[in-house]
């Protein structure tokens, strides 16, 4: 991930192309300095870069996001397991695995 340190930000991506031989750290500091935009804020990546090549492939097996909140149908709703996530057997587990903790309290003075 390029931009931990921002918040809440918006990311545009853009290629480019230039007529002149120009390598991926001098174009970032050529941005940067005529005020393209703030350092923190822009990443230069050459396509032939092996972070970006792998970045690439990984997109291509991904299939298209869809949102669960607009799928009427719950097409999903067969692959979920129901007893791991509620229900009587998890809350019995949930409880077993809490009497199986140890607590350490502060001692009164």
């Amino acid at each position: 991930m390029d931009f931990q340190t921002l918040s809440n930000s918006e990311v545009h991506i853009i290629d480019a192309e230039v007529n002149y031989p120009v390598t991926a750290h001098r174009l970032y500091e050529y941005l940067t300095q005529k005020g393209c935009c703030e350092a923190p804020h822009l990443v230069v990546i050459n396509k032939n870069h092996p972070e970006e090549i792998a970045r690439e492939e990984a997109l291509k097996g991904d299939e298209e996001y869809t949102s669960k909140l607009e799928d009427a149908d719950y097409k999903d709703a067969d692959n979920v397991k129901t007893e791991e996530v509620f229900g009587d057997a998890y809350n019995e587990n949930m409880l077993k695995g809490l009497e199986t903790r140890k607590y350490e309290f502060a001692k009164k003075e």
